[in-house]
């Protein structure tokens, strides 16, 4: 194997980008592709999880900002703290659905919102929802073999598969770019 470097017609800078972007375009693909697989694979387990009664303890109203600049669109969501009883012994949760864990961190505190999102029509809606949970009765779904695993959704969500079919794609793309670049560089005696 050697490198024939003749064959690559781009300065260093070039060169050095196209390396950077293309290694880190290639990581968030694998990442969404496998956090997809990840996801998929917990709301099918969840379905034949066990059903028990809970009860809402506390509520938290998260956001995400959709779209650029600052007139953007915001959705505002209501985070359940619940707990449940299985045994004897008491659990407590905040999921919604069982793979919450991988995309909640995009939803921010409620504080780090920049503006009056009193006037925000989603919030309002959102707030009038959150003063009537506190102490609700609500099934949630808890995973037999660890009792402290659990959701309030035990559905397949199909907006898993925008994140697993955009990753295989770009994943599929960039690997094969990569390829072509080696073969472009890259002699096999």
């Amino acid at each position: 194997m050697k490198f024939n470097l003749d064959n690559w017609g781009l300065e260093t800078i070039p060169t050095i980008f196209i390396c950077i972007f293309t290694l880190l375009f290639l990581y968030f693909s694998y990442w969404l592709f496998i956090s997809g697989i990840v996801g998929y694979i917990q709301m099918r387990k969840s379905r034949n999880w066990k059903r028990v009664i809970g009860k809402v303890i506390a509520t938290e109203i998260r956001f995400k900002k959709f779209g650029s600049g600052v007139d953007g669109d915001f959705r505002f969501i209501i985070v359940k703290t619940y707990e449940y009883i299985v045994g004897a012994k008491t659990y407590t949760s905040n999921q919604t659905a069982p793979s919450d864990y991988l995309f909640i961190k995009d939803y921010k505190h409620i504080s780090k919102y920049k503006g009056n999102y009193f006037e925000q029509a989603d919030f309002i809606k959102t707030e009038e929802q959150n003063k009537l949970l506190i102490g609700k009765q609500i099934p949630v779904y808890y995973n037999p073999k660890k009792h402290d695993q659990a959701c309030l959704e035990n559905r397949v969500n199909n907006q898993i598969f925008i994140g697993l079919l955009v990753g295989l794609i770009l994943s599929i793309g960039i690997t094969y770019f990569i390829y072509y670049l080696l073969s472009v560089i890259v002699v096999f005696d």
